[in-house]
This record gives structure tokens, sequence and C-alpha cells, in this order.
């Protein structure tokens, strides 16, 4: 089962990284970078990466896609994880359910589904997380809590 068609992505090689959603390619592209991660294995000068066009009114005419490992690449677009987990979940899954302070990917049938992408890659194995968020552990605790209650 086909569960996503990549749209033409170009490479382009990595300049600087300004801020954590800001790519500059050597080409002198400024692209849009969805995971504000660190992603410091995979976006760093010289370093390759696959570009897509973007449309619409935007301060950046393409995005970041994916960024090479120097084995493999890596999908460093985390607005495609939700499109993608979409197409193994119930017809009526509800997206963005806010649940104390945060937002839960999905929830059906009392059921709550947060939706991780994994970046750091090391000897051929995907490790997640790739580094402790606050927010990550926010969000966890609130999963444990929801448990709690049924």
């Amino acid at each position: 089962m086909l569960v996503y068609t990549f749209p033409p992505l170009k490479e382009e090689v990595v300049e600087s990284r300004p801020n954590r959603f800001l790519v500059v390619t050597k080409s002198g592209r400024l692209c849009h970078l969805h995971d504000p991660g660190r992603l410091k294995e995979l976006i760093y000068r010289g370093n390759k990466v696959l570009i897509r066009e973007t449309q619409g009114k935007r301060k950046t005419s393409c995005q970041v896609t994916a960024a090479w490992s120097g084995k493999e690449w890596v999908l460093t677009d985390s607005s495609i994880h939700n499109e993608v987990a979409r197409k193994f979940l119930p017809a009526g899954a509800k997206a963005e359910v806010k649940i104390g302070k945060s937002r839960v990917d999905f929830m059906f049938d009392n059921t709550f589904v947060e939706v991780k992408g994994c970046t750091l890659v090391k000897d051929g194995k995907a490790l997640f997380p790739d580094a402790p968020t606050k927010r990550g552990k926010r969000h966890l605790e609130e999963l444990i809590e929801l448990k709690k209650e049924g």
C-alpha cells in the first residue's frame, strides 16, 4: 500500500541554519525547516538536503524535506508524519485534541495518539528521542494522567 507520494524534490547543500526554522542553501535559497529540533547530525554546513517548492504566501519558496545521514535520507519535514499516521487510524479520528496544556495529535474511541518522527540515525538504526524536551515530558505526563483516569 502506498502511503505517501513526495512532490518533486531537488538536492541542495546546506550553507547555514540562521534559526530553528530556516536553512540557507549554497545556491542561496532560503528554505523553511518544519522540524525545529536540534538536528545537528543532519542540518550542518556542507550536508545534502532534499527540498521542494512551496506555494502560497510564505516567507520562503521552498521547504527542506529530508537530509542525508551519511547512509540514507532522513525525513526532516515533521508535517508529513501526521499525514501518514492518519492513513492508519479510523476515519473518525479527531486531530489536534486539547488535553491539559497540550494538544494530542489524534483521538478516537477514548484512545489518544501522539505521533512522533525520528531524525536521529546511528549505524542504520533510528533512535528516539534525539534530545530530551520539556514539551515532550509534559506530553508524556499528561498522557499518563489520562491513562490513570481511564
